[in-house]
């Protein structure tokens, strides 16, 4: 059973907090079990591994842990733009859902009221 998540794959975040606070970078995975999402450019942490058929030498490898997604916010459309690489809150947004006319759901941006996507 998927649990709710508001983020979908591709939307672009900002990690607000944890050690790559401030981060921003778009969404690659979202892994619904764990609660967490991949996200670009942050997460990655060093394993040591054993040999084996994947990494036949073992040593240290970079793995992209992910983080949890109450973690993350998503970027403001109307602010994408003006935006670098570290974020500040200022930028970041809530999502919210409406109807059109034609009764689909879509997300919209809560902070500029901007259409985000639609919900199949």
């Amino acid at each position: 059973m998927k649990d709710k998540c508001k983020i979908k794959k591709g939307d672009i975040v900002v990690l607000i907090s944890g050690r790559d606070k401030g981060i921003k970078g778009a969404v690659l995975e979202i892994d619904y079990t764990r609660q967490r999402v991949l996200v670009e450019n942050s997460g990655e942490v060093l394993r040591h591994t054993k040999p084996s058929s994947k990494y036949p030498d073992g040593g240290i490898v970079k793995k992209n842990l992910g983080v949890h997604w109450s973690n993350v916010m998503i970027l403001d459309p109307a602010f994408k733009d003006s935006a670098s690489e570290y974020c500040s809150r200022e930028v970041l947004t809530r999502i919210g859902f409406k109807f059109d006319e034609k009764g689909e759901k879509f997300r919209y941006a809560k902070r500029s009221g901007e259409f985000i996507g639609r919900v199949r």
